[in-house]
């Protein structure tokens, strides 16, 4: 797509021509108070990060699958560049992903991305106290809207489709019907004494597909710690016993391709879009005093907390208030001091206060 392609008119995405990006303030000179030592000021702005996207949408185009075709070119003696015609033809064609590979994974984009935009809020009450010395209370907010990100689309699946239920017995020492269904026929623990293939009967042991999974090094570790999600992955991908992909569930037939997986194909879809949003909130306040014989002074505190939905691996797609968290660059309380000392070299100073021309500037 694009200019010079076959499909010139088209675009990877939408023109966003509604970025007004106003910004308006007042300040307020208040006459209660002592003249012309209390002053309102506030502000209120939006600003936009532009891009549409940008290499989000670079990414996601280039790892279409086919996109990537690298080519080794093996010359009888040596390699003549001026020959070569190019583009190089190609090995093998353009094929889909078969069910059964379950090892690419894939980013899709939005066509209808948006550039993210900024609200920022400022109130503030500025105090002359003496002649040389202020005090600033101020409220600052920001607010980010539509922000870039992706969400996952691939996720594993065991909340839904009884695979909770049969982890919950399993880690419980019992045997899960679901299980049983699953691997019947395979060993999913071949050479070790005492096991054979599930539904069979070994030693007088009826041979259970919960048992297997116990027994298993891939498995039981996250069957005793509860990582239900790690497990649901695995049997989405796992090559173990049938060489392919999702094998173990697609051995018996019971369960369909998509059972743990919406597109069972891949190991991951990423849709890169905007779904992300922030909010920052802050009392600020500061004490400035300015030069007293040479001498200047500024303190400031700061009281906030920043919320963040994040940019990146959404987990829940549906509701997306649950994925919001402290930002990790919030911080509760913040302190600052700065300061100046002048030395008391130069003109009308302690040391060389006589001094004047080139003299008095070198001493400055």
């Amino acid at each position: 797509v694009g200019k010079n392609s076959p499909n010139p008119d088209k675009q990877i995405y939408k023109d966003d021509w509604n970025n007004f990006g106003p910004a308006v303030g007042f300040s307020w000179q208040l006459p209660w108070f002592g003249t012309g030592k209390t002053t309102v000021r506030g502000g209120y702005g939006i600003s936009y990060t532009g891009g549409g996207g940008g290499l989000d949408l670079d990414t996601a185009v280039g790892s279409m699958p086919g996109i990537n075709d690298s080519q080794q070119v093996t010359p009888v003696s040596f390699t003549d560049l001026s020959t070569i015609v190019l583009p190089v033809q190609r090995n093998t064609p353009l094929v889909p992903v078969p069910v059964n590979q379950r090892n690419q994974a894939i980013i899709v984009y939005d066509p209808n991305y948006v550039n993210p935009y900024i609200q920022n809020f400022n109130l503030s009450v500025t105090r002359r106290v003496q002649n040389n010395v202020t005090v600033d209370v101020r409220w600052v907010a920001t607010r980010g809207v539509k922000l870039t990100g992706n969400l996952a689309l691939n996720q594993p699946n065991y909340l839904t489709n009884g695979l909770l239920e049969a982890l919950e017995i399993t880690r419980a020492g019992g045997n899960a019907k679901l299980f049983d269904d699953m691997f019947r026929g395979l060993n999913l623990n071949p050479g070790v004494a005492g096991f054979g293939a599930v539904g069979s009967t070994v030693g007088g042991v009826v041979q259970s597909g919960s048992m297997h999974l116990r027994q298993n090094n891939t498995w039981r570790g996250n069957i005793a710690n509860g990582a239900y999600a790690a497990i649901a992955t695995n049997l989405h991908t796992s090559t173990a016993v049938t060489g392919q992909g999702g094998g173990l569930v697609r051995n018996s037939g019971l369960f369909p391709e998509n059972f743990i997986a919406n597109n069972p194909q891949f190991s991951g879809v990423q849709f890169n879009t905007n779904p992300g949003n922030s909010i920052y909130h802050s009392l600020q306040t500061s004490v400035t005093v300015r030069p007293i014989s040479g001498i200047s002074y500024q303190g400031t505190y700061a009281w906030s907390k920043g919320i963040s939905s994040g940019t990146t691996g959404f987990l829940n797609v549906l509701d997306r208030a649950l994925d919001r968290a402290i930002q990790d660059s919030s911080r509760t309380h913040e302190f600052r001091f700065n300061g100046t000392f002048e030395l008391p070299f130069g003109p009308n100073k302690l040391l060389f206060g006589n001094s004047s021309g080139i003299l008095a500037r070198a001493i400055e």
